[in-house]
């Protein structure tokens, strides 16, 4: 196994966005709500 180092692999938001939006709308709003639970436990303001 790969050692992990100190920072996290860039990531390409392009991509990411790209893959989401041919998801079906209810793919999407569920992702959406995902993140926002992840988002609120980690303080995060999105």
């Amino acid at each position: 196994m790969a050692e992990k180092s100190g920072s996290e692999p860039e990531i390409d938001k392009t991509s990411i966005i790209a893959r989401f939006e041919e998801l079906s709308s209810e793919k999407q709003e569920a992702l959406n709500a995902q993140v926002e639970i992840v988002a609120e436990k980690e303080g995060r303001i999105i």
